[in-house]
């Protein structure tokens, strides 16, 4: 990528300002127009003694996508110096205009990309950038995530589409429909449409995925108000690693006294999860606990098992986790789950949508987004090169620091975008503007391959000594 960068520097040692920017500098691939009456062998002359190659020519204009070798890349103002050339595009980076019909979905905040939430207090960044995302994926058709709750609404029209037959293994019968008159009866109907709301059909809610498989698997037994044990819960990640299923939602977790014991039937059924690469997603609790503390025993948010990954909650401030389970040990993610407009049952059956939040919330969010990096990229191994994209090019945010692992909360969109190989080139420093007390220095970083990638980090050490005051005799 193309970067230009300008410090102030005090001599006397302190560094004044830091301003960090993006401008065009030499490129490897432009666009040039010539004249219409440009003629042919003008434009294929023109090509020889640029040396440069014709990657398209264009039928609509007398125009040519030309690429340089990288060792000579050349400025959009050197072509326009060109007598010959009469335009040279500028390489404006496009945004995104996929935005989906759902009426509900302009509520969606952690979707939106830098809109302020509606009636509410809204980073300008505290979304997951769903909105550029989807731009470039949409749905991850191959994925089944297996919503392992209190049963979800089948006939629900916003998420029919999007469901596999599933099972309740708490009653032991092929309805995993939710129980209705429950308290509880809406919550595995609310996670399953922040994983896959059916997309941009013109109802209802946006799911970060708009079409993805979804299995419902109900552990909470009939005549229950959300009473369910370790055992249910056991059998309900057993019955989703022997289908094969890719991605197992867990929005819950148990207390225990202590560890579960690898003896159990509930520790040997998520560590055959991970064992089989099957990827679950814990939540990390909605009581504040420090999940690294050895007297903490909240599972399966705390199992470290390679494939486990526990999410906690940020806000629309933007990582204020407030109240929620941490610790930079345990806890590998922060993703938006306050107050998303979602999927819902009543209690007398009645499909309908409502808000939600908690790390109930957060952990379908980073499932459905697992998928989706996994559409994105077919190119890595899964689970692990792709849950070790999404920490790579998750956000760092300092309001997380010392509660999440590496203060990290989820960016979609820099983790479904391509990789852009070419690193930048020799950096060259100028420095100019000087005066008695500053100085001005600028680079550029040459090297663009043309490709859009994901600057990564970027880090400058600077080091500026006073200048020793020569004495002055008269």
């Amino acid at each position: 990528m193309d970067d230009r960068g300008r410090v102030g520097l005090a001599l006397g040692g302190c560094v004044l300002a830091l301003m960090l920017g993006a401008a065009v500098a030499a490129r490897a691939d432009h666009v040039v127009t010539f004249a219409d009456d440009f003629p042919e062998r003008e434009v294929e002359r023109w090509v020889r003694e640029q040396g440069c190659a014709v990657r398209y020519r264009f039928h609509t204009s007398n125009s040519l996508w030309v690429a340089y070798p990288e060792a000579r890349a050349v400025s959009r103002a050197d072509l326009l110096a060109d007598r010959d050339v009469v335009n040279v595009m500028a390489g404006v980076v496009g945004e995104p205009d996929l935005v989906p019909n759902d009426p509900l979905y302009p509520g969606q905040w952690h979707c939106l990309n830098a809109k302020p939430r509606p009636g509410g207090v809204c980073s300008m960044d505290a979304d997951v950038q769903g909105e550029r995302a989807w731009d470039i994926v949409t749905s991850a058709p191959g994925s089944v995530i297996a919503i392992l709750d209190d049963g979800v609404l089948l006939s629900h029209p916003d998420l029919a589409a999007n469901l596999v037959p599933g099972w309740d293994v708490a009653d032991n019968d092929p309805d995993p429909s939710p129980d209705l008159g429950n308290l509880y009866s809406t919550h595995g109907t609310q996670v399953a449409g922040i994983v896959g709301a059916d997309g941009n059909n013109g109802i209802g809610a946006a799911g970060i995925c708009w079409d993805v498989r979804i299995m419902p698997v109900k552990m909470h037994p009939d005549g229950t108000d959300y009473s369910y044990y370790d055992y249910h819960a056991a059998a309900a990640v057993d019955y989703a690693v022997a289908r094969g299923v890719d991605i197992i939602n867990c929005s819950w977790h148990f207390e225990f006294p202590a560890a579960p014991p690898p003896t159990s039937a509930f520790y040997r059924a998520f560590a055959a999860a991970s064992d089989a690469g099957i990827v679950v997603v814990a939540a990390a609790g909605n009581t504040r606990a420090d999940l690294d503390a050895p007297d903490v025993h909240r599972y399966p948010a705390k199992f470290n098992f390679s494939n486990t990954f526990t999410v906690t909650l940020t806000d629309a401030a933007d990582g204020n986790i407030r109240a929620f389970g941490f610790g930079p040990g345990t806890v590998d993610i922060g993703a938006p789950g306050d107050g998303l407009p979602t999927t819902l049952v009543d209690a007398f059956g009645n499909p309908g949508y409502g808000s939600a939040a908690g790390t109930s919330v957060s952990t379908p969010l980073v499932a459905g987004a697992i998928a989706l990096i996994r559409e994105a990229h077919p190119e890595l191994a899964f689970p692990g090169e792709v849950l070790q994209l999404m920490y790579d090019r998750a956000e760092a945010l300092p309001s997380l620091d010392g509660q999440v692992a590496g203060s990290r909360r989820l960016n979609l969109y820099r983790c479904v975008t391509a990789f852009d190989a070419a690193p930048p080139g020799p950096i060259e420093f100028v420095l100019g503007g000087t005066s008695a007390t500053t100085a001005t220095l600028q680079w550029t970083e040459p090297g663009d391959d043309g490709a859009t990638g994901v600057l990564d980090h970027f880090a400058m050490v600077t080091s500026v000594s006073a200048i020793p005051v020569q004495p002055s005799y008269k």
